[in-house]
């Protein structure tokens, strides 16, 4: 793309759609640079160790076309409903405690705890507390993602200045459009 003083020159229709094009190169490389590493580490420490891409990506196909007898669609309801869930949870939280400093006084330190413990102890916790099956599996999703959540919430909505809410004030915005607002910042 050329530009002149920062500001963009004119150009064929086609230089933009090029540009569009040429611009996947870098995702595309990295991607490519990765799998590279993953089959030179293969080659270097073994199949026992690390699998071969090729090995990988023909028994993921293998695991969907045999998509009800590997029950790939409890994993998906399990991880739709843990995830919607944790979001509706923290973004809740988070904007509360991001609206009053008192809230966040209250949650941040069970926010730290959280965010501190590493998963594989919730997911023991979970299987001790629940046992096998959607509770644990729900459970464990939620008390991973809610966190991250409610601390990016939070701190989106503590971010908004003075001149924000004078400006919210002044086209009579209430707290939810607020909110919904501080949310599409983060």
């Amino acid at each position: 793309m050329i530009k002149t003083d920062k500001i963009r020159k004119p150009q064929p229709a086609l230089f933009y759609i090029i540009d569009y094009l040429c611009s996947g190169f870098a995702g595309l490389s990295v991607a490519m640079v990765v799998v590279a590493l993953w089959a030179w580490g293969s080659a270097v420490f073994g199949e026992f160790m690390l699998p071969a891409p090729v090995e990988v990506f023909q028994k993921s196909l293998d695991l969907l076309k045999h998509f009800q007898e590997n029950e790939i669609g409890i994993s998906l309801w399990r991880s739709v409903v843990g995830i919607s869930v944790a979001l509706v949870a923290g973004l809740a939280a988070g904007l509360v405690a991001g609206s009053f400093k008192t809230a966040m006084a209250l949650l941040k330190p069970v926010i730290t705890i959280l965010l501190a413990m590493p998963p594989i102890i919730w997911v023991v916790m979970a299987l001790f507390w629940f046992g096998f099956g959607n509770p644990s599996v729900l459970f464990t999703i939620i008390v991973l993602v809610a966190p991250l959540t409610f601390a990016s919430a939070a701190v989106g909505m503590a971010s908004v200045n003075r001149q924000h809410e004078e400006l919210f004030d002044a086209y009579k915005l209430g707290r939810l459009k607020k909110s919904v607002i501080c949310i599409s910042r983060i």
